[in-house]
């Protein structure tokens, strides 16, 4: 498990608890968000190393690992990607 104890994008020590999430597709555990006070940033504290993290991640669901636009929140999602991916690009 890696920890951080700043924040991982400015280095800031000023991070407290913003909220509570749980994964309800694959592992059904809770996770803790922190936000950064100095740039605003979300991220988790805790979370798996590149050996453990792969678990969270296999599934035939899991719709990022999905192209086709059945059901309306793949279409959504696809649409949201292809969006950020020509915003990152320029």
């Amino acid at each position: 498990m890696i920890t951080h104890s700043v924040c991982p994008l400015c280095s800031s020590g000023g991070i407290s608890q913003y909220l509570k999430c749980r994964d309800h597709l694959l592992s059904r555990e809770e996770f803790d968000l922190f936000k950064c006070r100095e740039c605003g940033f979300v991220f988790t504290s805790k979370y798996p190393d590149e050996q453990e993290i792969g678990r969270y991640y296999e599934s035939d669901e899991y719709i990022s690992h999905d192209d086709s636009a059945r059901g309306f929140l793949n279409f959504i999602y696809l649409r949201a990607r292809s969006l950020m991916l020509k915003r990152k690009r320029k």
